[in-house]
């Protein structure tokens, strides 16, 4: 990951940080990222956010990469209390708590769904009136090449089963989950 630091017009100081996707998808790396309020992004077209039915607030949800049993002072115990610094209300379960005609391993707001980038929980907002003619007859080109399918994992409270681990992939085959850099 690279950072890009640019002076805003204002001139305040903005930061931009640029990821390498090991897939021909731009959205993989987004959507491996361990809490759902960072699994959001702009692109050309417009702006999208793979998890709008999660966030209430400044609240966001871990998977469970980030909830295992980690040792005092990792960089992912780190890194989840600089959001609770930040005002997040930081979960590891209830993500449907609450949540009506919830359907398991089949509902968007299931842990235990395997999304995917064209699936009627993923918002995406488009910049211009072309972008939204678009949006509007087909999933854009940045949510379909190639499509990429995740899975947030842990506990749902409307299943008794084990926790499931949290995955992700993309139609072209490619696994985000092996050992690879990003």
């Amino acid at each position: 990951m690279a950072r890009v630091i640019f002076e805003t017009r204002s001139g305040g100081v903005c930061n931009m940080d640029i990821l390498e996707s090991i897939s021909r998808s731009a959205i993989m790396p987004i959507a491996k990222f361990d809490l759902t309020h960072l699994r959001r992004g702009i692109s050309f077209e417009g702006f999208f956010d793979l998890h709008p039915h999660w966030h209430d607030g400044r609240q966001t949800f871990t998977s469970p990469r980030a909830t295992g049993s980690l040792p005092p002072g990792n960089t992912t115990v780190s890194f989840l209390q600089k959001y609770r610094e930040r005002g997040y209300v930081v979960k590891t379960e209830g993500v449907v708590q609450g949540m009506k005609k919830h359907e398991c391993e089949a509902s968007v707001q299931c842990p235990l769904t395997v999304r995917n980038t064209g699936d009627g929980g993923v918002r995406f907002v488009p910049f211009t009136e072309e972008g939204a003619i678009r949006a509007a007859s087909s999933t854009t080109d940045i949510l379909r090449e190639p499509v990429v399918y995740w899975r947030h994992g842990g506990r749902c409270e409307h299943h008794a089963g084990e926790a499931v681990n949290a995955s992700v992939f993309d139609a072209d085959g490619m696994n985000a989950d092996e050992d690879r850099e990003w």
